[in-house]
């Protein structure tokens, strides 16, 4: 399941450009906060936060990432490790600026990372409860589809949470969890 908390819009879409863009950290909690009521609905418990990986390049020119500094912050509330090694990042283009199209044809953003193996290689291995893949605006879904295709990949559940996303998915707007919710796409990739 790929869940966002609100829309990418007003206050939320501030916070979010300023930690990712004006290299303003501090709005990294007003992100978070915005997460925990739909991160309490979602589930009681997570084995583990897996943060989306950012390029080399921009870990280096923001001195962070933002979905790690986001799974910190929810694992102050909702306690579990934070594996930030569990997916790697290949060297493929950024989806900031690309087309929804090119977004979708931008395929192979990650690869397993040497700490699938953890979870793997725990005594029962991690099946349930599921891990928590974190991002913090989901466009158009592909790069938590890629990160559930490899935890699919690997009989690892996860559930997926942005902060935000792209206002134009009000349709998927779930009453329930109070959140945005997509469909699950793995079932689309596992077919390519």
């Amino acid at each position: 399941m790929i869940v966002a908390a609100t829309f990418y819009a007003g206050k939320i879409r501030d916070a979010i450009r300023a930690a990712k863009f004006e290299g303003n950290p501090a709005d990294i909690e007003v992100i978070a906060q915005a997460m925990y009521p739909c991160l309490k609905k979602l589930h009681k418990t997570f084995a583990a936060y897996i943060p989306i990986p950012t390029t080399k390049e921009r870990q280096i020119s923001r001195g962070y990432n933002l979905p790690t500094r986001l799974c910190e912050f929810l694992a102050t509330q909702y306690r579990a490790p934070i594996m930030t090694l569990a997916l790697t990042r290949n060297d493929t283009p950024t989806q900031y600026g690309l087309s929804e199209d090119d977004r979708r044809e931008n395929t192979n953003l990650f690869s397993p990372g040497p700490e699938i193996s953890v979870i793997l290689g725990t005594d029962p291995p991690i099946t349930t409860p599921p891990v928590l893949i974190v991002d913090d605006v989901i466009a158009t879904g592909t790069t938590f589809s890629q990160a559930m295709k490899i935890m699919a990949d690997h009989k690892i559940p996860c559930t997926c949470l942005a902060a935000a996303m792209s206002p134009r998915a009000a349709h998927n707007f779930d009453e329930e969890l109070n959140a945005v919710k997509l469909p699950n796409p793995s079932k689309k990739l596992a077919a390519k």
